[in-house]
């Protein structure tokens, strides 16, 4: 037990000292997977996953450069407010081959919308694949459920230039290149989650950091680091698991670079505060959560974010 706690203590700095490290880069809008609440970490499941995001942005001035679009000349508009709505259908899934070794992957298509005066652009497209895999490096959670357990993770992954990255028209709208949801580079990922539970208390960590690549547009954006917490409460429903959470999310990067050149409007800090519930129908769950903004801190000409909607339904098998 003594040489468990050790280890415990030991792994526990590891994620802080990377989460301290990482948080002196800067956010932009493209962040890491979305790994969610998952306390049925042993299991395999298939899901589907519908997020839904709003900015906003007021330009000030007509004649106004607005941003670089990926290396091309900066384009001009009038004053007016920037209203974006960003949609993703994310099919995700996990395969467990051990008690050791899981593989988690999602696969997203994206539909945007973006409006500027009496200007509307809109682009439906496929996303990024992501492959994670992670190997258990720590476990508790078979001993008595009175006492405090712990689990943890960690691994890495590829994401895949599987999506769109250029919009299907010249729009002349301000963050048009905002529209496809692909990167067009292939990016490493390492990933780590620690997951704790007392009684019928639990709680979540996940931690990844994304070097991208890049894409043949000679764009690349900057590395990304997120994590996100859950604090949760399961509570027996009518023979119905429900579980209740708060939950915060971090996502950090730095700025994109186009042709060797560093992209001002790229890069800063978004801080994410939520509530959400899930609820476990034997094999079936069901998840939603609802995120504020509560810090951003971005550099240059970039849109705000409003809210964040996450839900979900998986089954478990």
């Amino acid at each position: 037990k003594i040489y468990n706690m050790k280890k415990f203590v030991f792994i526990t700095l590891i994620i802080t000292c990377v989460n301290v490290l990482t948080f002196q880069t800067y956010a932009c809008d493209y962040c890491n997977c979305y790994l969610g609440l998952n306390p049925s970490t042993n299991k395999n499941f298939v899901g589907l996953r519908y997020k839904n995001s709003a900015a906003e942005y007021t330009l000030q001035g007509a004649g106004m450069r607005v941003q670089h679009d990926h290396g091309d000349e900066p384009i001009t508009t009038a004053s007016g407010d920037w209203n974006g709505n960003y949609n993703t259908f994310e099919l995700y899934g996990q395969a467990v081959f051990s008690p050791f070794v899981r593989a988690l992957v999602f696969v997203p298509y994206s539909y945007n919308n973006f409006s500027f005066a009496s200007e509307q652009a809109s682009q439906s497209s496929l996303g990024d694949a992501t492959l994670l895999i992670h190997t258990q490096l720590f476990n508790t959670m078979d001993m008595d459920s009175t006492i405090l357990r712990h689990r943890v993770f960690i691994g890495g992954g590829i994401k895949f230039a599987t999506g769109t990255w250029e919009p299907d028209e010249d729009f002349h709208i301000p963050f048009a290149h905002h529209l496809p949801s692909g990167t067009g580079s292939t990016d490493l990922m390492l990933s780590t989650v620690y997951i704790g539970k007392y009684r019928n208390i639990g709680w979540s960590v996940d931690l990844s950091y994304k070097f991208n690549f890049e894409n043949p547009d000679e764009y690349r954006y900057g590395n990304t680091f997120n994590t996100n917490l859950f604090l949760f409460y399961s509570a027996m429903v009518r023979n119905k698991t429900l579980m209740p959470y708060v939950c915060s999310g971090l996502e950090v990067a730095a700025v994109d670079n186009a042709g060797g050149m560093e992209v001002d409007d790229s890069g800063g800090t978004i801080l994410w505060t939520g509530l959400g519930t899930e609820l476990y129908l034997g094999a079936v769950k069901f998840n939603a959560a609802f995120n504020l903004p509560t810090l951003q801190d971005v550099n240059g000409e970039q849109p705000k974010w409003n809210h964040r909607i996450v839900t979900s339904v998986s089954y478990n098998f």
